[in-house]
């Protein structure tokens, strides 16, 4: 008989995210083998949250891109390689965004990376989020244009 490893699950708030890769004290001590049931928020840490919430008027810098952990293994060396299985990845909620900012980003130009467009407009779309279809429903901002997509995460 095969004994299931316990699950942990972990939320963090929003004084435990960490903003940059490396140099953050873990917020947990872990076990080889442990499985972790994890929270990770989105880009924007859940900020914008309607077509009216425009990224410079809802995010800080460099406040973006907040991350969940680190965990500290225990037994684990500097130059030890770790395999992280991912066993299931699911939305954290029912809704989702994306943005346009002006000069940011690989679909506009900026005094790095010039392309012959001006730059896009700032723009944010609120897409719903059906998990029991399995379906993603994206809607235009400027006309009636709908469409709903496979949710595969």
């Amino acid at each position: 008989m095969t004994t299931r490893p316990a699950v942990t699950r972990f939320v963090p708030t929003a004084d435990q995210f960490a903003w940059t890769f490396g140099g953050c004290d873990p917020v947990m001590r872990i076990q080889p083998g442990d499985v972790l049931d994890l929270f990770t928020e989105d880009a924007f840490a859940g900020r914008i949250r309607s077509t009216d919430d425009l990224p410079s008027r809802s995010i800080t810098y460099p406040f973006i891109n907040p991350q969940t952990g680190p965990f500290y293994v225990e037994g684990a060396e500097p130059g030890d390689t770790l395999a992280i299985h991912l066993i299931d990845v699911q939305p954290a909620r029912d809704w989702a965004v994306s943005t346009t900012v002006p000069l940011f980003g690989a679909l506009t130009g900026t005094r790095f990376t010039p392309t012959l467009q001006p730059p896009l407009p700032e723009r944010t779309w609120l897409y719903s989020v059906d998990t029991a279809a399995r379906e993603v429903t994206y809607r235009a901002l400027d006309s009636d244009h709908s469409v709903r997509l496979p949710l595969q995460p």
